[in-house]
């Protein structure tokens, strides 16, 4: 990733998924030695919070955005919203606001990654920046294979098929890590 690259963390999915896995410090990988900056919307956050309570104090330097900051992303949520009927208002914030502020889309959500490529926003799954870390040799592949594992027991629609693509990328990053 280019230095200083603005993530969007989309979604509760993503930080659930490192939380329930003991690997927020791959965030700080993401943070400090890929030169990301972490950002999420204040709703999402809010909803972190009151699931995780605690645990979020664990979480790096994360920039909190106001989910509406002026008439023009409200009205275009609100269009959002009526065009794409599969996404949630909170989904269409996040889809806006990273679009007004040409962010990556970081998402589990289906139907929000799918609307995000459909607009033209880079957006990526869980294991993209986790699989670019380790070809870099900034995070260990363990470290990798442990959030796979966590993926596949709580994440019930983590497929068998999405874990062996999970797993080739990750031999494949391993291969140039050591080269």
């Amino acid at each position: 990733m280019p230095d200083k690259t603005r993530i969007l963390l989309s979604d509760t999915n993503i930080l659930d998924a490192l939380l329930k896995a003991d690997l927020v410090g791959i965030l700080d990988v993401l943070v400090k030695t890929l030169g990301v900056e972490l950002c999420m919307i204040d709703r999402v956050f809010d909803e972190l919070a009151a699931e995780w309570g605690e645990a979020t104090a664990a979480l790096p330097t994360v920039a909190v955005l106001r989910t509406v900051d002026n008439l023009f992303l409200e009205a275009e949520i609100n269009a959002v919203c009526a065009r794409r009927r599969a996404l949630s208002e909170t989904d269409a914030a996040q889809l806006c606001l990273a679009k007004a502020r040409g962010m990556i889309l970081w998402t589990s959500d289906g139907p929000l990654y799918d609307a995000a490529c459909e607009e033209g926003l880079e957006a990526m799954r869980l294991f993209k920046p986790v699989i670019e870390a380790v070809a870099s040799g900034a995070l260990p592949s363990s470290l990798a294979y442990r959030l796979l594992d966590s993926e596949r027991t709580n994440n019930p629609w983590f497929s068998d098929t999405a874990a062996a693509a999970v797993e080739a990328a990750l031999k494949e990053a391993e291969r140039r890590a050591a080269q």
